[in-house]
């Protein structure tokens, strides 16, 4: 039991890593001129449009995976066994981290497309509710109510 824990935390760990290298790899590409800079920069409309999309995208995709994941963790999760539960949470885990990276995508996406702070903000909230995913083994036994006992 002990290994399967250790090794979704190590799954997750690198998923989280991975969610903030593609992050930072983002920003290589736009500060390179690899993406394409101020494409809608003189167009008011299109930037007001897209920087209206990137923050309803970031106040619905903040909150959704964050309590999502409670509520799985209340009702599908508190019913199974130890493995499926575990397989679960590495599901809802690695689903919550996907959703989070959408408006992190879209921000920085804007920015360099709209130059304007908006999307940077919006993209930086997202990074910032990421550090509310970080895999640890102690939260993992705490959220599936794994004690030292059950080894």
């Amino acid at each position: 039991m002990e290994k399967k824990i250790k090794r979704t935390v190590c799954l997750l760990g690198c998923a989280f890593v991975m969610f903030w290298l593609i992050a930072g790899v983002i920003i290589f590409l736009g500060e390179i001129d690899v993406l394409t800079v101020g494409l809608y920069a003189a167009d008011e409309r299109m930037a007001y449009m897209l920087e209206s999309i990137c923050i309803l995208l970031t106040a619905a995709c903040i909150p959704l995976p964050l309590k999502l994941f409670n509520v799985a963790l209340k009702r599908f999760m508190d019913k199974q066994t130890f493995p499926k539960a575990l397989e679960s949470y590495t599901l809802f885990s690695i689903l919550r981290l996907a959703i989070l990276f959408i408006p992190v995508y879209f921000g920085f996406v804007i920015y360099y497309l709209v130059l304007t702070k908006t999307g940077m903000f919006c993209a930086m909230i997202g990074l910032v509710a990421s550090l509310f995913c970080v895999p640890d083994t102690n939260r993992l036994r705490k959220e599936l109510y794994i004690t030292a006992g059950d080894e």
